[in-house]
């Protein structure tokens, strides 16, 4: 994602591991067309879309989880006593029980002081993501409008393991992010970095 002012350019990175949190790297565009590493945050795991919001304040990340088959194994796993190998039996769970999609808001500034803090090549700006799932959405009563509004399909279905962001988008003090598979939109306040509703998208309703 380039800034719309041109002095920025993020790139988000997923991990080899598909259970492991990605990052976004942060550049400052210099004017003869060189890059300036300016630094890099957490997200969430598998970051599939980066943006920057309207006012170039938040980056933003649409974060798409673990493989949903990958963590059904690990849970298995877990169950049945088995280890995987040499990553030993704390990675499984650690895999089986953050699987779910996120977003990730940067704050920009805080990575823009968390950079001037260094005297020689800028670091990790561990303080500067607030990185929110779905885990609200498990709420029984919250679980019921999705099951009427056909969102999710099985009333024991939980949103923080469905919902998988694909694409992310800004317009104001929103984001709208699209969730994989599912007729449906997530809205995200960008100023309380938390959701706020699902938008339904089937026609018939």
């Amino acid at each position: 994602a380039l800034s719309e002012d041109g002095t920025m350019l993020a790139v988000a990175l997923c991990h080899m591991d598909a259970g492991e949190q990605g990052r976004a790297v942060i550049f400052q565009c210099r004017d003869d067309g060189s890059l300036e590493y300016l630094s890099m945050v957490a997200t969430g795991i598998s970051p599939e879309m980066i943006v920057f919001d309207e006012r170039e304040s938040l980056l933003l990340t649409a974060d798409r989880g673990g493989d949903p088959a990958a963590d059904r194994v690990s849970a298995d796993s877990e169950d049945s006593g088995e280890k995987s190998g040499e990553k030993g039996d704390g990675a499984v769970r650690d895999l089986s029980g953050r699987g779910g999609g996120s977003v990730t808001a940067v704050d920009i500034t805080a990575v823009r002081q968390a950079s001037l803090s260094q005297d020689d090549l800028p670091g990790f700006s561990s303080g500067a993501a607030v990185i929110t799932d779905f885990s609200a959405f498990d709420d029984p009563e919250i679980r019921s409008r999705l099951l009427q509004a056909r969102i999710i399909g099985e009333k024991d279905e939980k949103p923080s393991e469905k919902f998988r962001p694909e694409c992310i988008t800004v317009s104001g003090g929103q984001a709208y992010v699209t969730l994989k598979g599912i007729d449906a939109m997530a809205l995200f306040d960008l100023g309380e970095k938390r959701f706020t509703g699902i938008l339904p998208m089937d026609p018939e309703l």
